[in-house]
């Protein structure tokens, strides 16, 4: 399998999310925690995440992970992987990724809404 990733993820969304959790070593956790969301993804790319079905991220699935290793039970994943798989020519093309924050301009979605589609 071939990952893609959309130019974005790393000049605009890790930076982001660097400055959000605010400390080299919760940063170092989530991208730990992210590096098993996608390798989970590229296990049953298909399967793993949820499809997306409002417009215009119909084509993606999301990927819900906790943004530390060990969550308070029972909260929610505060985290987002949007990506698409091609399983004609196997790629796997991460659109973004970020912290789910509902009703606001930083919410993952709100930003992956404007990037241009694969």
């Amino acid at each position: 399998m071939i990952r893609m990733d959309h130019p974005d993820v790393f000049a605009v969304d890790l930076p982001r999310l660097e400055s959000a959790l605010g400390s080299p070593e919760r940063f170092e956790e989530c991208m730990e925690c992210l590096d098993q969301a996608i390798r989970d993804i590229q296990k049953d790319p298909l399967h793993e995440g949820s499809p997306l079905i409002r417009a215009p991220l119909e084509m993606y699935r999301k990927k819900k992970f906790h943004s530390v290793h060990r969550p308070t039970p029972g909260l929610k994943a505060d985290m987002r992987v949007v990506y698409h798989y091609d399983s004609r020519t196997d790629i796997l093309y991460i659109l973004g990724l970020g912290q789910r924050q509902r009703l606001q301009q930083s919410d993952i979605y709100e930003i992956v809404k404007a990037r241009n589609p694969i």
